[in-house]
């Protein structure tokens, strides 16, 4: 790693091209670490948007280890922002940035908490494949467009509450070993969680998913929140196992919804639901107590082959009418 304190290091060459045109490649200046201290004197050499925050523009930080505390707080980046295999040993904090162009974070380690509350994304976002190994926070984030977290392990508590993504998004394979809070949170677009294991609480109350939303496949080990929840197009849990508790507790189906061969081990409440188009359970099988009380229909529902193992109890008498079997 060079030093900004000799005048011919390529940390000065850098924060040159930074201070003439906002470019920030700090592989083309042969630097593979950065410090606390070095950030900053990048972040104060950058142009100034109106406001008076820093600009940086063309940024590549690819593989890049940042060793100390990261904080990005108020930037904007324009024409795309690399951060792919960095590895971020400490705190980052991007709170409020503005990434004008697309972002990618693809392989990138964070091994402390990092924070995107209230960042706006205009453009493409891959985060595949990224690894937050303590608390992961998108509060009040907005994706304008495609978002992709395909493959990404996050370790610790994970937190999108208020989200807006405006595009298509997608969490693919990925694994949530804390609690994943998506509260309040805005899908405009088809969004996938197909494949993803939760391995503790999920919660999705009051969400909305305005596009088609799967869960194709989806392993909840521990609680499933999806109390208030909107699907406005289809919402397919197709082979989803639900190892715990599952509350459905008056959410709203206004299209398709797809319980085929799905597993709940545990109590599955659908207390107040609305299902305004066909609700589909065919093979699906029920371990304990299911809950329907309350629950509103518009179109016939199908439950051919649903199963009711013995220790399980239906509160809503459809056993005869629906081809439940035991």
């Amino acid at each position: 790693m060079t030093s900004s304190s000799h005048p011919d290091s390529s940390f000065d060459f850098l924060l040159q091209a930074v201070q003439r045109s906002g470019k920030c490649d700090p592989h083309a200046h042969g630097i593979t670490v950065l410090n606390n201290k070095q950030l900053v004197e990048i972040l104060a050499a950058a142009p100034r948007t109106p406001e008076g925050k820093p600009r940086l523009r063309e940024s590549n930080f690819e593989n890049l280890t940042f060793q100390d505390e990261v904080v990005f707080d108020g930037t904007v980046f324009d024409n795309g922002a690399i951060f792919d295999g960095v590895t971020f040993e400490e705190k980052a904090s991007f709170e409020g940035v503005v990434f004008e162009g697309d972002s990618t974070f693809k392989k990138t380690v964070c091994k402390k908490k990092v924070n995107f509350s209230k960042t706006v994304f205009k453009s493409y976002v891959d985060c595949n494949q990224v690894i937050f190994q303590e608390e992961a926070l998108f509060n009040e984030a907005i994706f304008n467009d495609i978002t992709l977290f395909d493959g990404a392990i996050f370790e610790s508590k994970t937190v999108f509450d208020k989200v807006l993504f405006e595009n298509k998004s997608s969490f693919h394979s990925a694994i949530f070993k804390g609690n994943a809070d998506f509260n309040e949170t805005s899908f405009a677009r088809e969004t996938a969680f197909n494949r993803v294991i939760f391995n503790t609480v999920a919660i999705f109350d009051k969400a909305t998913f305005d596009g088609n939303a799967v869960f194709d496949g989806t392993t909840f080990e521990n609680v499933a929140i999806f109390t208030g929840t909107v699907f406005s197009e289809e919402a397919s849990f197709l082979g989803a196992t639900f190892k715990s508790a599952t509350s459905f507790n008056r959410a709203v189906f206004k299209n398709l919804a797809i319980f085929k061969r799905t597993t709940f081990d545990n109590m599955a409440v659908f207390d107040g639901v609305t299902f305004k188009n066909e609700a589909i359970f065919n093979g699906a099988t029920f371990k304990n107590v299911a809950i329907f009380t309350g629950a509103n229909l518009k179109k016939i529902s199908h439950f051919e082959a649903a199963v009711l193992e013995e220790e399980g109890r239906l509160l809503w008498d459809m056993k005869r009418k629906r081809g439940w079997r035991s």
